[in-house]
């Protein structure tokens, strides 16, 4: 069957006497209004998110203050047993305030070089010593993080409706600290837990300077039809400068329970590529 024989069976089975010769216009754009205006109550969104990380096999806490999330999670570290642990930089997990926590264990913080791998890097003459002895911290700390058995980060959002939570990457905010371990733990907020993806797309969106136009497309030529009040009224969401091109973290990543791996044969594996074992405590009326 020749080319214009194939298009002309596929028109007929579309109800067309002949194929198509222009793009048809498209009336729809991005997520239909109906899903764009579903959403859950703060309360909804925690159990929701409870609900479907659960059933991807990850465990949810819900804590109703800080010190219950941090008796939970000595709990859990206790159980699990780590000989070393890993964790964002301490900036980023400052509000959970850990010290006390981790005490008892053999921390690897993101960010902070390993105590012998700055003690050899001696100070020396000129920007290429000094890049030098930069990767070598580098490399050493991701030689200690990958000797971590537990990994321990925030998160910038969660998705209550697909049990996903979103991690933006930053200097002290290492994606393998989530990657490398063997079990993730991450923290929550309440108020982190949005309804649905398009939400956090379009706050990604606002966040790296993305202009919206009123048909929910961006000038990036992506779509914007997350949900937000200005992308869904067709304002512009900046931040910062108006031009410019985005300004996107060097990662953005979507977590949605351990990993998981299937062949052809769909074989299913879990922690190959990632944690066997995701913790969220979310922490209820932050």
């Amino acid at each position: 069957m020749n080319e214009q024989a194939f298009l002309e069976r596929v028109a007929r089975r579309l109800g067309r006497a002949e194929p198509l010769t222009q793009r048809p216009a498209r009336d729809a754009v991005g997520a239909p209004a109906f899903w764009r205006d579903y959403q859950l109550s703060a309360d909804e969104r925690v159990a929701k998110f409870a609900e479907e990380l659960g059933k991807l096999g990850g465990q949810v806490d819900v804590c109703d203050s800080l010190a219950e999330l941090k008796e939970r999670l000595r709990r859990h570290l206790q159980d699990l047993g780590p000989a070393v642990v890993g964790v964002w930089g301490r900036r980023a997990l400052a509000e959970f305030e850990l010290d006390d926590v981790l005490a008892a264990y053999d921390v690897v913080v993101w960010g902070e070089a390993p105590a012998a791998a700055a003690a050899a890097a001696t100070p020396a003459a000129g920007d290429a010593a000094a890049d030098a002895g930069s990767a070598a911290e580098r490399r050493a700390l991701v030689e200690r993080m990958a000797t971590a058995n537990v990994g321990i980060t925030a998160c910038d959002y969660a998705v209550a409706d697909t049990g996903t939570v979103v991690l933006l990457s930053g200097p002290d905010r290492g994606r393998l600290v989530s990657l490398l371990p063997g079990v993730h733990i991450v923290l929550i907020k309440a108020s982190q837990i949005r309804t649905r993806l398009g939400e956090v797309l379009a706050e990604l969106d606002a966040l790296a300077g993305v202009r919206t136009a009123a048909d929910g497309t961006r000038a990036d030529g992506g779509d914007a039809s997350g949900g937000s009040a200005a992308a869904e009224t067709g304002t512009a969401i900046v931040a910062g400068a108006e031009a410019g091109p985005p300004r996107w973290p060097s990662s953005v990543n979507f977590i949605t329970g351990p990993s998981r791996s299937s062949d052809i044969e769909n074989d299913l594996t879990i922690g190959i590529h990632g944690p066997a074992a995701v913790i969220a405590l979310v922490w209820r009326g932050r």
